[in-house]
């Protein structure tokens, strides 16, 4: 791939906490016109996501994907990656702008263990599964232990975007919350009118819309998140903050 290839082409690196909303994020940026979304998976390989499975939330992996972006005619393309992952490699990533998706830490690994609890992973929504919505996240379970064994790097991540100017750091709920202000920021990241391609199916269950974390998980699983978090958990979710500090204290 020659240096002409990458005229006029535009390069972001999106890192999303997982179960927060990845998919959501990836397409509505494929919606783009002239975008192309890239996802990063942990053994470093890069795939080209296709629509029709980015909403199915299926991953095509290609032999060749990096050469497979390079030839296309994009004019944006989205490299989508999580925190835990080693970093980026492929130089022509070495520059490009960044924007970031959190997500309420204490519902990602909720959503975390219903994963691992399953015979086999799957991108689906947590409450398209049987077991979903009544899942109890118990501190000493396996699924909980599997979920949790890339905390502390996640942890480490959020607490970089505290008041980062260089980033553009976006939260999985305000696309219910403030979805106008979502699509306007995105708008004015890219240069280029970002609509809501599709309508996201809001999940009650998860528990940024509930009274407290301790309904779904038990004491330990709410301690170790909160004390892990807690510093980005008071600047990105200052309405939940006091709440929070009640129940650790309690």
């Amino acid at each position: 791939m020659t240096e002409n290839n990458l005229t006029n082409k535009k390069f972001w690196v999106v890192s999303t906490l997982p179960r927060s909303g990845t998919h959501f994020l990836q397409a509505i940026l494929s919606s783009v016109p002239g975008s192309v979304v890239v996802q990063e998976f942990f053994n470093g390989s890069l795939a080209v996501m296709g629509n029709e499975w980015i909403n199915k939330g299926l991953y095509e992996e290609l032999d060749h994907p990096v050469n497979a972006v390079g030839e296309t005619q994009a004019r944006f393309i989205f490299l989508f990656r999580h925190p835990h992952h080693p970093p980026v490699e492929d130089s022509r990533f070495s520059d490009a702008r960044t924007i970031d998706l959190i997500g309420y830490p204490f519902d990602r690994y909720i959503s975390g263990g219903i994963v691992e609890n399953s015979d086999e992973y799957a991108a689906i929504p947590s409450s398209k599964r049987d077991y979903g919505k009544e899942y109890f996240l118990k501190s000493g379970s396996i699924d909980c232990a599997r979920a949790m064994s890339v905390m502390d790097i996640e942890s480490d991540w959020m607490n970089s975007l505290i008041g980062n100017k260089k980033t553009l750091v976006l939260r999985y709920e305000d696309f219910f919350n403030n979805q106008n202000i979502i699509l306007e920021c995105l708008s004015k990241e890219l240069g280029e009118d970002v609509i809501l391609s599709h309508q996201a199916r809001k999940n009650s269950s998860r528990v940024y819309w509930r009274e407290a974390p301790t309904v779904r998980m038990d004491d330990g699983a709410f301690y170790k998140i909160f004390d892990s978090f807690s510093h980005s958990l008071e600047y990105f979710y200052p309405e939940k903050w006091p709440t929070l500090c009640q129940l650790r204290k309690a």
